[in-house]
């Protein structure tokens, strides 16, 4: 409807298509982690961590420094072949939250640029990792504390959120297969 009415929108997805997000759809989906795949999140991570040194923005350094654990972990349950299943039990709640807002972090990149150009923004999800981490057990100050250090000063803040009331089997069922 906004694109038939000349409003000009992008529509952004989370996980995103990215190669965290391939990483998050891989471990809800269950399938085996990729050793190349998870490799090129670490290396991402690092980036990132030195990017937030350089920006001066100590927390967000702070919490992409903390992802070396991690993906140490990824590369071991991606070395021991074990399915994205198997990973949802050894990671922490903190641990998943973690890489969702490793990838927001692309996504928000993405969406300044669109907004900075004044295209409207679309997003799809934007908002399920709120719901996904107090469903896995993390208190609303870890989840605020995870995305200040996450995304540092990249944080977009929607203008308008639309929560739909789903049946949690269904909302499983849509992540996990991009529906």
């Amino acid at each position: 409807w906004l694109s038939e009415t000349r409003h000009e929108v992008v529509v952004r997805s989370e996980p995103t298509a990215v190669i965290i997000g391939q990483l998050i759809r891989a471990i809800l989906r269950g399938e085996p982690l990729n050793p190349v795949q998870v490799k090129l999140v670490a290396s991402q991570a690092e980036t990132t961590s030195r990017g937030f040194t350089e920006l001066g923005e100590h927390e967000s350094q702070v919490f992409w420094s903390r992802l070396k654990p991690l993906t140490a972990k990824l590369a071991d349950a991606a070395e021991r072949r074990l399915t994205g299943e198997e990973l949802k039990e050894l990671l922490t709640p903190y641990e998943e939250q973690s890489l969702f807002f490793a990838d927001r972090l692309s996504n928000c990149k993405a969406i300044h640029v669109y907004r900075c150009r004044g295209e409207g923004v679309l997003g799809d999800r934007f908002e399920l990792s709120f719901a996904y981490g107090i469903a896995k057990g993390l208190t609303g100050e870890d989840f605020l504390t995870l995305q200040r250090g996450a995304l540092g000063s990249f944080y977009q803040k929607p203008d308008v959120t639309f929560w739909l009331k789903v049946p949690p089997e269904v909302a499983l069922e849509r992540i996990v297969t991009g529906g």
